[in-house]
């Protein structure tokens, strides 16, 4: 048994096929199916996708049938694209946001452009869905030069009332740098649940060592 067959991942879904396998083994293949929406292999299910709602589009955004998203806000109108997922973990158990994500223009005194993931986790009340905490750190925006790929990703606890999860890809926005066009990539988009926090940081790990 290699050290990655012990982690449990009670959530997951995935894009493309660039991290080893034998990550998965302790969960059902989900994100090889069209059903969350991130593999898209002909236009006819980038378009069910989005009519049934089962992803959320804004702005300029293309994602390609290899997996890969391309945002590119113009102005005032940004791109983003978000899903909502349904969580099922236990008490202490870490979430993990993580993507591979690249700046096309790196540009002077400026994030404004750089790709970045975010998100919030929600809980079941009478009245619907409420926000219980907001998903954010500097680790979730690229760090990267023009053209290469990085990992963004942020690890969180799950509190014990959360019930879902809603993720966004992004552009970072500066007030006195507007958009212009640039595009931000994101390939390979994760969201898991691990038990501890040393399994949550072995999956962020696995995705440096691939850029390697």
């Amino acid at each position: 048994m290699n050290q990655f067959s012990l982690i449990i991942f009670l959530v997951s879904f995935w894009v493309g096929t660039m991290i080893p396998t034998e990550l998965f083994a302790a969960s059902p293949n989900i994100w090889q199916t069209n059903k969350n929406c991130l593999i898209a292999t002909t236009k006819q299910e980038n378009s069910f996708c989005s009519t049934k709602k089962l992803v959320n589009y804004r702005g300029n955004i293309l994602r390609q049938n290899n997996g890969i998203y391309i945002l590119k806000s113009n102005n005032n109108k940004p791109a983003n694209a978000w899903w909502d997922i349904n969580l099922n973990a236990p008490k202490g158990a870490y979430l993990v946001l993580i993507s591979k994500t690249m700046p096309e223009e790196i540009r002077t005194y400026t994030n404004t452009g750089l790709p970045y993931i975010y998100g919030y986790l929600m809980k079941d009340t009478s009245n619907g869905l409420k926000i219980t905490s907001y998903l954010q750190k500097d680790s979730m925006r690229s760090h990267a030069k023009s053209g290469k790929w990085d990992v963004s990703y942020g690890i969180f606890i799950i509190g014990t009332e959360d019930t879902q999860a809603r993720i966004f890809l992004r552009q970072a926005l500066n007030a006195k740098a507007p958009y212009n066009g640039t595009g931000a990539s994101f390939k390979d988009v994760g969201v898991f649940v691990a038990l501890t926090k040393t399994e949550a940081e072995k999956i962020v790990q696995t995705y440096n060592d691939s850029l390697k």
